[in-house]
């Protein structure tokens, strides 16, 4: 009996070594936790900015993945109709992007662009903002059409649009 105490005591222990070791080279950046597609339909949206509570992957569109900002890997929903990029501190946004800048540097206006989906087509129109709206490093001065795999940057940080939305 004493055997088994010390075997359970021992895988125990590898265990707690082995969670504990996954945990650190996650926070620390080394390794990286991904979801499926399928996954991501079936999850609530921790990351997402609080103007949809929760997601309804049927009704989601496309998605905009943040690339480069201050939050990596944050995903945005699009709707069909208007979705607002912006600043979500004075007027309502759909996307709120102030959490992908510094406090000490802003680069998006609080309404800054606005990504609409109509007829399974999207296209993106920069709202007279301050520092302009890049898809694929060039600046749009009217609608712009978007399609998978395309980056809208604004400022300094980057999103890349990609489809796999719910159901038409």
């Amino acid at each position: 009996m004493k055997s088994l105490q010390i075997i359970h005591a021992v895988v125990t222990l590898l265990l707690l070594v082995a969670i504990l070791t996954f945990g650190a080279l996650t926070l620390c950046g080394i390794m990286e936790v991904r979801m499926t597609d399928k996954a991501r339909a079936n999850r609530t949206r921790p990351n997402d900015p609080p103007a949809h509570p929760t997601i309804d992957p049927v009704r989601v569109k496309a998605w905009l993945v943040v690339v480069r900002g201050a939050k990596p890997n944050t995903e945005y929903p699009i709707y069909d109709g208007q979705n607002v990029l912006g600043r979500g501190d004075e007027k309502p946004v759909d996307i709120d992007l102030q959490i992908q800048e510094s406090q000490n540097r802003i680069w998006s206006s609080r309404q800054h662009a606005v990504i609409t989906c109509a007829n399974g087509a999207l296209a993106i129109e920069d709202l007279n903002s301050s520092n302009g709206t890049y898809v694929n490093r060039q600046r749009i001065e009217e609608d712009a059409p978007l399609q998978n795999g395309d980056e809208v940057q604004i400022g300094k940080f980057k999103l890349v649009y990609f489809t796999g939305g719910g159901e038409e």
